[in-house]
């Protein structure tokens, strides 16, 4: 287990974050766990839509069941959309 740290922002939230996240994580794991602090919070719930990871910059979702390790590198920046 091997924790990385990324920069994230929800969409609806004015600000980036940090968080860090371990390698061995799903993509859906990370959405999870760096939601938490804003989703609820900054950023209304959205029952029934899917929280989805991309790259920032990207159109394109990441696997929701791929691996951290498989897609993400240190300080990578993502963006957790509704979808």
């Amino acid at each position: 287990m091997v924790q990385i740290p990324l920069t994230w922002s929800v969409q609806g939230d004015y600000e980036v974050r940090f968080v860090a996240v371990d390698t061995e994580n799903t993509i859906d794991e990370t959405a999870q766990a760096a939601a938490a602090y804003s989703v609820g919070r900054w950023v209304p719930e959205q029952p029934g839509k899917t929280l989805r990871v991309r790259i920032q910059g990207q159109t394109e979702f990441l696997p929701r069941n791929g691996k951290v390790k498989e897609y993400l590198k240190p300080w990578e920046s993502i963006e957790i959309i509704f979808d």
